[in-house]
């Protein structure tokens, strides 16, 4: 996918020639890029609305405390803090971070991304969705999937293909007719995070017990 995080690096308080500084996310400790990553920087003993913040490794801005930084490529990113002095720029210190990409999102019917359930619990589903871990709250949109239900050594019916995240009365009608020990299979599933390419995701097979 063509988003990536940026894993923050720093824990507490760095010093440099003696002055503590703090460069902090606001949110998890983690940056996405593509997106506007608020970060909350602190200098001892130095007033925040004259500290020079700039960034080797994509775009920072704000001031007073309050920045966001913005990235769009992976590497290596540091933040730099300065400050002026007897009229000259004096670097005060730096933060480093990495930046890489995050797992794709987790496919989920109803409470789960597969494994056992009761029929009663599948059939009442409607929709199917996909999460992100690593606590990204991204919007992840369905534009198809396909389900197969297995029953003993062959398939219930021929693959039933669905556009969009939302069932279609052909596979809710598939699903009203599942049996404990059938199996079934969500795959085929396409989708996109706002205006990135669309990429397949894993399938989410179910085991039905009851």
């Amino acid at each position: 996918m063509k988003i990536w995080l940026i894993t923050f690096l720093m824990f507490g308080y760095l010093i440099s020639n003696a002055q503590r500084f703090s460069i902090s996310p606001d949110a998890q400790n983690i940056f996405y890029v593509g997106f506007d990553n608020p970060l909350t920087i602190t200098v001892e003993n130095y007033p925040s609305k004259s500290i020079i913040v700039k960034t080797n490794y994509g775009t920072i801005t704000g001031n007073s405390g309050k920045y966001i930084f913005h990235s769009d490529k992976i590497g290596k990113a540091d933040i730099i803090l300065y400050k002026k002095l007897d009229g000259k720029i004096k670097e005060i210190g730096r933060g480093s971070f990495r930046v890489k990409s995050i797992p794709d999102p987790i496919p989920k019917v109803g409470p789960s991304s597969g494994g056992n359930i009761d029929k009663a619990i599948l059939r009442n589903q409607l929709y199917i969705r996909a999460e992100f871990c690593c606590g990204f709250e991204g919007s992840f949109s369905i534009d198809s999937f396909t389900l197969c239900i297995v029953r003993g050594d062959s398939c219930l019916y021929k693959e039933v293909k669905n556009i969009g995240a939302k069932f279609s009365d052909e596979i809710i009608n598939a699903l009203r007719v599942i049996k404990k020990d059938d199996t079934v299979i969500f795959k085929k599933i396409f989708g996109k995070n706002f205006d990135s390419p669309s990429i397949q995701l894993t399938p989410i097979l179910f085991f039905i017990t009851e």
